[in-house]
């Protein structure tokens, strides 16, 4: 996700898993301007956490629209390519 991220000329958010926030799945927190850590819960369906990691990049870089879905897409692409 790093990667598809540089190549989109944006920032790649840090992951770390659980949430800090009890009960959450997926939390948000902003470090500094333009970068954020994402926390997702890995005691799930694989498909629900690379879901909250493709929207955490999304999220982070503060994305919406047609450039927001093209993002998720490569996004869920890669992360196919590298699980095969």
């Amino acid at each position: 996700m790093a990667g598809v991220a540089a190549a989109s000329g944006l920032r790649a958010p840090a992951f770390a898993s659980p949430p800090r926030l009890a009960g959450a799945v997926r939390t948000i927190r902003w470090l500094a301007p333009g970068r954020a850590l994402v926390s997702v819960r890995r005691d799930r369906q694989r498909k629900a956490v690379v879901e909250d990691m493709v929207e955490g990049v999304v999220v982070a870089n503060r994305m919406a629209g047609d450039g927001a879905d093209a993002l998720r897409i490569r996004l869920r692409e890669a992360v196919m390519v590298v699980s095969k």
